[in-house]
């Protein structure tokens, strides 16, 4: 069984890859699991090693599908998990873990909104929101379990939350710090864990909200203005707020605009 873990970048996809890792070995079925890349080069992966063939599970981590596991998720012949956070938090993190510039950071968000609307369509596609795994992290797995056709008991799912939950996390990224995982390879600057997936510098505080005071007034109201409909359909914002607010910005630069010579 294909598993893709392809959630929005900086919307805990990584924990969701640990939980389905730990949940497919916990099968007993021979695992694959690990990022093989994106896109067309994820492609060419799993069709050389003939992973749509494999006698187990395999948990891929990604963001970016290419066109033939992009078709294998929409027909159902590929399990799909995509966790979803405030595209304005994804958005800050983003500009920090990767030290990208602001206008980039966007449309690369915008890019995992696109595909999310391509789940949300097509359907079949699990959907796990931040903020509810951050809550209740067991409920979570359990509903990750049972997408996957997988029974876990109370015991074994407190076991995969001990396993995938901060604590852990964290005591990976203080290995990789300290040079004590032998198998970590250096990718864009950063060490990471083939194992986890974890990088260095990987978690950062996780607040819910954090795009209020780590963007200036006019980021936040270009990224909410730009993101507008999405915020509105996950239930982050109501459409009366978000254009009110707009409006509110707007008045005064239309105002100073119509004064000038």
């Amino acid at each position: 069984m294909l598993v893709c873990c392809s959630g929005m970048a900086r919307s805990g996809s990584t924990w969701s890859y640990n939980v389905c890792r730990r949940i497919a070995e916990a099968t007993g079925l021979p695992t694959v699991a690990g990022f093989y890349g994106e896109g067309d080069a994820l492609d060419a992966y799993i069709e050389d090693r003939h992973l749509t063939e494999f006698p187990g599970h395999v948990v891929l981590k990604l963001h970016q599908p290419g066109p033939v596991l992009l078709e294998l998720i929409l027909q159902g012949a590929a399990t799909n998990i995509y966790t979803i956070r405030d595209p304005r938090d994804c958005l800050c993190s983003r500009m920090r873990f990767e030290n990208r510039a602001f206008d980039d950071s966007l449309l690369a968000v915008v890019g995992n909104l696109l595909m999310y609307n391509c789940y949300e369509t097509a359907g079949g596609s699990l959907f796990v929101n931040y903020d509810t795994m951050m809550a209740d992290p067991r409920a979570q797995i359990a509903r990750i379990a049972d997408h996957m056709g997988v029974a876990l008991d109370r015991d074994r799912i407190a076991e995969v939350d001990a396993d995938t939950g901060l604590e852990r996390s964290r005591a990976v990224m203080r290995d990789l710090e300290a040079g004590g995982i032998a198998a970590a390879r250096e990718i864009a600057g950063r060490l990471v864990d083939p194992r986890t997936c974890l990088q260095t510098g990987h978690i950062g505080h996780g607040r819910t909200g954090q795009w209020r005071d780590g963007l200036s007034e006019a980021e936040s109201l270009t990224a909410t203005a730009v993101l507008r409909d999405w915020l509105v359909r996950l239930e982050y914002e109501r459409a009366e707020d978000v254009d009110g607010r707009i409006a509110a910005y707007l008045g005064p630069v239309a105002t100073a605009e119509a004064a000038s010579p």
